[in-house]
């Protein structure tokens, strides 16, 4: 297998991206560190960036999950903007809207460390499960508002979602 990972995408596309109903992903956020900070770029792997152009058309997930830092990037300018705003940056929208027109996306606003991004992701997957009350598994908008209002802290309101977030 080519570690390029253009070849290596192409390469796993028909085997293990197209025809898939979830993504997850835990990686950095290619996020080069500044004042303000700058947007995000892609996800950053140890053999490299896969950025919006070197996803493969033609998929159509219902779940995406990107952990990694401004997967979901809200604002460059603070990380309390990035609390309260919902609307992410264009390079964001861009990215997550390559995994598919049907698609919900989940990421994360500004920069989070690993251990928080892990543990709050698990509660967001172990929200989505049938709920007795609902009759039904949580959307995945309804997920992330359980998660965020479990929490309590401004630091879990970084999980972000986009798309077609009423996908259950």
């Amino acid at each position: 297998l080519d570690y390029d990972k253009v070849s290596k995408l192409t390469a796993l596309s028909d085997d293990y991206i197209k025809g898939k109903s979830i993504w997850y992903s835990m990686s950095h956020g290619d996020v080069p560190f500044g004042d303000p900070l700058e947007p995000f770029k892609g996800l950053a792997f140890d053999d490299g960036t896969i950025k919006k152009n070197d996803i493969p058309s033609g998929l159509d997930y219902v779940l995406v999950m990107a952990n990694a830092c401004c997967s979901a990037q809200t604002s460059d300018t603070s990380k309390f903007d990035a609390y309260t705003d919902d609307s992410l940056l264009s390079q964001c929208s861009q990215f997550a809207d390559k995994f598919g027109e049907n698609s919900a996306y989940v990421g994360w606003a500004w920069t989070v460390n690993p251990w928080f991004a892990t543990q709050k992701m698990e509660l967001f997957l172990k929200a989505l499960k049938y709920d007795s009350d609902l009759g039904r598994g949580r959307t995945v908008q309804e997920a992330r508002d359980k998660v965020v209002d479990d929490e309590g802290s401004n630091a879990i309101k970084l999980l972000k979602t986009y798309g077609s977030t009423g996908n259950t």
